[in-house]
């Protein structure tokens, strides 16, 4: 007997890009359970620490700044 298990669906987040283009004060504002806010989380800490974002320019001058972005899940899980 094959058990088909599926989780698919979108993790929002919001984040502050500062001035730097590092992010801070990271949260999830909609998740799938299963663990999926903690390892948003985790992946975008992860990917601050590597890399930066660009920051957003007012009057020739970087600001912090809100972003909210979507990460999409499709997982299928098998089992016999």
């Amino acid at each position: 007997k094959m058990d088909t298990r599926s989780l698919k669906g979108k993790i929002i987040c919001s984040f502050i890009v500062e001035k730097d283009g590092s992010f801070s004060d990271i949260k999830v504002l909609e998740h799938l359970g299963s663990g999926t806010a903690k390892e948003a989380i985790r992946v975008l800490q992860k990917y601050s620490s590597n890399y930066k974002w660009i920051p957003r320019i007012q009057a020739g001058r970087y600001v912090r700044d809100i972003k909210e972005i979507a990460i999409a899940i499709v997982l299928d899980l098998k089992s016999n």
